[in-house]
C-alpha cells in the first residue's frame, strides 16, 4: 500500500467546482427529506454544470495531477479566496 499521498488544493473560485458543491448539497438535503428521485436530479444537474461550464473544466485539467493518479492515494484541500 502506498502511504505518500498527493496534496490537490482546489481552487473554490472555479464556477464548475463551485456547480458540483452546489449540486451535491441539495442532493444531501433531499436525500435527508426522503425525496424520490434525488439521485436522477444529482445526474441532471452535474450534466448541466459539465456542459455550462466547459472552460472552467479545461482549466482544471490542465494541471499535471488530474486524471493522472490513484484516487485512493490524494488528499483534496478546499481553498477560498481570503
Amino acid at each position: 500500500m502506498n502511504m505518500d499521498k498527493k496534496t490537490i488544493v482546489v481552487d473554490m473560485d472555479n464556477d464548475y467546482l463551485k456547480a458540483l458543491m452546489k449540486s451535491f448539497h441539495q442532493f444531501l438535503i433531499e436525500e435527508c427529506t426522503g425525496s424520490i428521485n434525488a439521485e436522477l436530479r444529482l445526474a441532471e444537474k452535474l450534466k448541466a454544470a459539465k456542459l455550462l461550464h466547459h472552460e472552467e473544466i479545461l482549466e482544471l485539467r490542465k494541471r499535471p495531477y488530474f486524471g493522472r493518479f490513484n484516487a485512493g492515494n490524494v488528499e483534496l484541500i478546499f481553498k477560498a479566496k481570503e
